[in-house]
């Protein structure tokens, strides 16, 4: 187990780079059990990103570590860490929601195949495993569970009765 409170700050510094957006991920390696932490980061000129990348810092391991290009999607939510990988809600081109995956133990990102998602779904992880629940209709919250063979399967869908006229405002906390 590593606490977060006692790694040095300077461990943690930004690079030289003007950073747009900086997202940051921790996860275990299922090989070495030992904790990463993945920062993803674009560069932008103007309000355009024109970079993307990523570094890697090792528990134990004083600097960060460059692993090349990250996606080139603008990432839309807090990164959880589920099933061996840590997982991004990221927006594509033409609006389009998708789940950007690093694998800790390889070191690599790759698209997760996702049902049709909105901005407000949110990924969690439910007990090891890559969840999404999908707040988007008014009058239900779908829990969606990743199965081992890169399938979704809807695992519950509750319903929520409106009062006349009413509306919800749903926040996800967390499982």
């Amino acid at each position: 187990m590593v606490s977060l409170t006692s790694v040095d700050r300077s461990r943690l510094q930004s690079s030289a780079k003007r950073l747009y957006l900086h997202s940051i991920g921790i996860g275990v390696d299922r090989l070495t059990s030992r904790y990463k932490i993945v920062r993803v980061s674009c560069f932008a000129h103007g309000l355009r990103a024109v970079a993307h990348w990523a570094e890697v810092l090792d528990q134990g391991s004083r600097s960060w570590r460059d692993i090349g290009s990250a996606p080139s999607s603008l990432i839309l939510r807090d990164p959880v860490s589920a099933a061996g990988s840590i997982h991004w809600k990221a927006e594509g081109r033409g609006g389009v929601i998708r789940i950007s995956s690093f694998d800790v133990t390889k070191e690599e990102f790759e698209w997760t195949p996702c049902p049709e998602l909105q901005k407000n779904a949110h990924l969690v992880d439910l007990q090891g495993v890559l969840g999404l629940v999908d707040c988007s209709r008014q009058e239900s919250i779908d829990v969606w569970v990743m199965e081992e063979s890169k399938r979704w399967m809807k695992q519950y869908s509750v319903r929520l009765p409106l009062p006349v006229g009413g509306r919800y405002r749903l926040d996800v906390l967390g499982c």
